[in-house]
């Protein structure tokens, strides 16, 4: 499972302690989201998707390039406790886990099956994640992104360190998505 781990440069902060927007780096990130994209709409699978916390950027991107609609059939954002218990049928014990985002994956690829004409390739995306709060964060800033196809389920998790630009978290879960 991969573990990022790094610290931000103190020549890339400004004097408020927030890490400086490097607009080289931002160009770039972009170009390289909308191929990612673009990628992802090409291909022949249909999909539902579940996100739970952080991961509204992402969502975003992928409903802002066109093409979406002959990708996505579905994005549900179960955010509340009772909205996740509802989607699943059960209470997650913990909701930023492994075990959550096989589950969300597992209920997308079902109502995917559901939503998709015949012969055609389905598949369900779970997301959730523990990332930057309002509240003071005591765990680690990770996430849990799932994939599930007819025959394979896939599960990723992320652990960023506390101070890692949010950019590059948003990056990292982008490539394991795609992966």
């Amino acid at each position: 499972r991969p573990t990022l781990t790094g610290r931000i440069a103190p020549s890339s902060l400004g004097s408020n302690g927030i890490p400086r927007e490097n607009k080289t780096d931002r160009i770039a990130m972009e170009a390289w989201v909308r191929a990612v994209v673009e990628a992802i709409h090409s291909s022949r699978a249909q999909a539902v998707i579940y996100l739970a916390g952080g991961a509204s950027q992402a969502l975003g991107w992928l409903l802002s390039v066109p093409g979406a609609s002959g990708s996505v059939l579905e994005v549900v954002v179960p955010y509340s406790r009772a909205s996740m218990a509802q989607l699943l049928g059960k209470l997650p014990l913990q909701f930023t886990s492994k075990q959550a985002a096989e589950d969300m994956a597992l209920a997308a690829f079902n109502r995917a099956l559901k939503l998709s004409g015949p012969g055609l390739q389905v598949m369900g995306v779970g997301f959730t994640g523990s990332l930057a709060s309002s509240r003071p964060k005591h765990g680690d800033h990770r996430f849990y992104v799932s994939t599930r196809t007819q025959n394979r389920l896939r599960t990723s998790h992320v652990t960023l360190s506390k101070g890692f630009t949010e950019q590059r978290g948003r990056r990292q879960g982008l490539k394991l998505f795609c992966a």
